[in-house]
């Protein structure tokens, strides 16, 4: 086997990458889109009161309750009453114990009440009157509040082959001569899909994944870092393929002596040729090519094999090329081993290969597919068809000899190779010969095929010093390479949802809306187990669903415990008359379950007064509801020119002069470097327009 060869930088890093001298900051967010990005107000006033003070209307807030600014909604486009109402309920929220309205006291002052946390003082009773019950029939009660901000996680960057070192493909071992320059300015590294598209539990070897423990995370795009170390420069090519063309060396698993095993020679068929080119030999000729003759193409399992969803996915495509190392055969002569054989046919017992080798330098000769080779498989292996190489010779008839490996044979003294290497003219020689036209041939020396895998790789060229032809580094390089990916993380959590029902004993908790489904094709789901699927079974026929998107998921949990916990309740309205000495409270708790409704004061002609006290349910009508986030005006995307006006320092975050839209600041989302005064193309989400 040749040697081997792997990456170095195989960790993942979290933050700066230490070799980043350039830009320490790459990658790292300068900004939080939940905490830089202004989306409350300056003003911490109580919208309820703020609505009475415009109008000049006296107010007293009796309940205790604070909050009630909601600072994360957009009002402007709310009439009033509606900005008051959601402010109350904000309050109440906030309170978690009693809804809270407005009531005008007999002096003209709207007061600010908890309703049925105090004594309506229903007194001084004549009679009553039952005049109807109140059964609510919502089973449960479902409540969603505000979504949150999405944020940007920080960068963590992958080296994009994996973990764990994986191998480099080079053909510079080829060579120990002059000649080996050609091959060190290329390398390959050649490594698993590395699955850039990530979606949610897709049982798949993700680069990075999503699943239960990080539900909400999307990866708007990757960034990626390259570095070469510094034996590259400026005339270095780092590029990514999804392909790659990987060079094998073959005929070493059990080679000869001074040479590697080329198999059984096989002698090609003669096609008549009227109908085929007579100089090639196929498999769709009519031939067949059995490759048991021919010598393994071992391709290393975790190269040519990616197992996803347990299914193992073969990615050899072919056999590309082939390559034999050695020196030239300029002439391949048969003499008898003595005079009295010089009359009898040429045999392997008393005939000698003579070879005259003019050639001072170990050459690499690329061969003809179909003329001096063929590739055969076994298809006997379940997981993959395995390649084989069948090669021919080409000899002159009555030619008894088999080629191949541990071939003896002579060198004719007189030729350059018999000089340098001191070779007598009866001195046996043994080796590899391959006899490719006639009477020439190679003695080789190596044997190399080029093996394309669809498969993603990096190919590394270096041309190194082209002046002196000398200085590529092309495996060096892809030794200390780094080449970090990092996916942009965009954190976008749902609004949380509050249930109170049958299902959760009566007690409101937050609905779990992590997905219970999966997006493997493989696996059958079922859509009715997920607890958002059995809590709205729960309602139908009786729920109740309401939205207050400014509410966080504390607030929401309350509110739905006070609204089921209403909503469950048997209410008798209930019609008081009073004396005059009845001093009900508006809102106040009556006898049968209820609160003070209304109050009316009587008066006849005849001097008598009478008050009238209705106790009746909490809620009367229905409530506000708001499902707007911090914008209620609807979107929109568009495409516009722009200029860089400024930077950040981690070629993420650039500030643009926009083409009819203004200043903003943007995120690189190409794979580009970008400069102050590049121009841009760039596109705005979310724009604001009128509805």
């Amino acid at each position: 086997m040749a040697d081997t060869y792997a990456t170095k930088n195989n960790i993942t890093i979290n933050g700066p990458i230490p070799s980043n001298t350039v830009w320490p900051q790459f990658g790292i967010p300068t900004f939080s889109l939940s905490e830089d990005i202004k989306t409350d107000c300056d003003s911490s006033d109580n919208l309820a009161e703020a609505v009475l003070d415009e109008y000049g209307i006296d107010w007293d807030n009796r309940s205790g309750a604070s909050y009630g600014e909601l600072d994360t909604l957009d009002i402007k486009r709310m009439d009033a009453m509606t900005v008051l109402n959601l402010s109350l309920i904000e309050m109440a929220a906030k309170s978690g114990l009693h809804f809270i309205e407005p009531i005008v006291s007999p002096d003209g002052v709207v007061e600010f009440i908890e309703i049925g946390k105090s004594s309506g003082q229903i007194t001084d009773v004549y009679y009553e009157i039952v005049t109807g019950s109140y059964v609510d029939t919502t089973k449960s009660v479902m409540v969603t509040g505000r979504r949150p901000l999405p944020d940007m996680k920080e960068m963590s960057w992958y080296p994009i082959w994996g973990e764990n070192p994986t191998q480099i493909y080079t053909a510079q071992d080829m060579f120990n001569n002059c000649r080996k320059q050609d091959f060190v300015r290329h390398a390959s590294i050649v490594f698993n899909d590395p699955q850039l598209t990530t979606s949610y539990d897709d049982r798949i070897d993700n680069l990075y994944e999503i699943n239960s423990a990080n539900p909400w995370d999307r990866i708007a795009g990757y960034v990626k870092y390259i570095y070469g170390g510094p034996d590259s420069g400026k005339d270095t090519s780092i590029n990514y393929t999804n392909s790659a063309n990987v060079p094998i060396k073959i005929g070493d698993i059990d080679p000869g002596t001074n040479g590697p095993d080329m198999g059984v020679l096989a002698i090609k068929p003669t096609f008549d040729p009227n109908l085929f080119n007579s100089d090639c030999w196929t498999d769709a000729q009519g031939a067949e090519v059995d490759y048991t003759k021919g010598v393994l193409v071992e391709i290393p399992d975790e190269l040519r094999y990616q197992t996803i969803r347990d299914v193992v996915k073969d990615k050899f495509v072919k056999v590309s090329a082939v390559h034999v190392i050695g020196r030239r055969i300029q002439t391949i002569s048969i003499a008898p081993l003595s005079d009295p054989d010089a009359i009898t046919t040429p045999t392997k017992e008393n005939a000698k290969l003579i070879l005259t080798i003019e050639d001072a330098i170990t050459t690499t000769v690329k061969l003809e597919p179909g003329k001096h080779y063929a590739v055969s498989y076994d298809d006997t292996n379940p997981t993959g068809k395995i390649p084989y190489v069948v090669f021919t010779k080409d000899v002159v008839n009555g030619d008894p000899f088999d080629y191949s490996k541990n071939q003896t044979f002579y060198v004719d003294p007189t030729c350059s190779y018999a000089e340098q290497n001191d070779i007598e003219e009866d001195q046996i020689q043994i080796g590899t010969i391959f006899p490719h036209t006639k009477l020439k041939g190679i003695l080789v020396q190596e044997i190399w095929v080029t093996v394309d895998i669809e498969s993603p790789s990096i190919v590394i060229y270096d041309p190194g010093n082209p002046k002196t032809d000398e200085g590529a580094n092309a495996l060096t390089i892809a030794e200390n390479l780094e080449y970090y990916v990092s996916p942009i993380v965009i954190v976008e959590p749902p609004a949380p949802i509050a249930y109170a029902g049958k299902a959760t004993g009566g007690t409101a908790k937050l609905v779990n809306q992590v997905p219970s489904t999966d997006n493997d094709p493989t696996t059958a789901q079922d859509f009715s187990d997920t607890e958002m699927e059995e809590y709205m079974d729960d309602m139908q026929g009786g729920g109740m669903a309401i939205t207050w998107s400014f509410l966080d998921e504390t607030d929401i949990i309350k509110m739905c415990d006070m609204l089921y916990s209403h909503l469950q309740s048997d209410v008798i309205e209930t019609i008081y008359t009073c004396g005059p000495e009845c001093e009900a409270v508006l809102g106040g708790y009556g006898d049968n379950d209820g609160v003070v409704n209304a109050i009316r004061y009587n008066y006849t002609d005849s001097g008598s007064y009478t008050i009238s006290v209705t106790e009746g349910p909490k809620l009367i009508g229905n409530l506000a509801q708001i499902d707007g986030g911090p914008s209620m005006k609807m979107s929109e995307n568009f495409s516009a020119g722009g200029v860089v006006i400024d930077m950040a320092g981690d070629n993420i975050h650039f500030k643009l002069r926009i083409d009819g839209y203004g200043e903003r600041w943007a995120i690189n989302m190409s794979s580009s470097i970008l400069r102050k005064n590049d121009i841009v193309q760039c596109t705005v989400h979310n724009n604001p327009v009128e509805a």
